[in-house]
């Protein structure tokens, strides 16, 4: 494993921070849309897949991330 800061480290760096800011921002979409009494069930299933897609990513992130962390003594 290397050393986690060449140039393919620093790229998957971006692409995870620009995944997370957007999760964020469904995060506080889904929270207003769920305020939203109007809100219809295809507005609903709409957000449940989106939410879906950013959890994967998270998760992924999460993973990822962990295993790049030195293992407990």
């Amino acid at each position: 494993m290397g050393d986690c800061t060449g140039y393919i480290a620093r790229v998957a760096d971006t692409v995870e921070g620009l995944q997370l800011d957007m999760a964020a921002e469904l995060l506080a979409h889904a929270a207003d849309l769920l305020a939203d009494n109007r809100a219809s069930s295809v507005q609903l299933l709409f957000l449940g897949d989106r939410m879906t897609e950013v959890l994967r990513d998270i998760v992924r992130i999460a993973h990822s991330r962990g295993a790049r962390l030195p293992a407990p003594e």
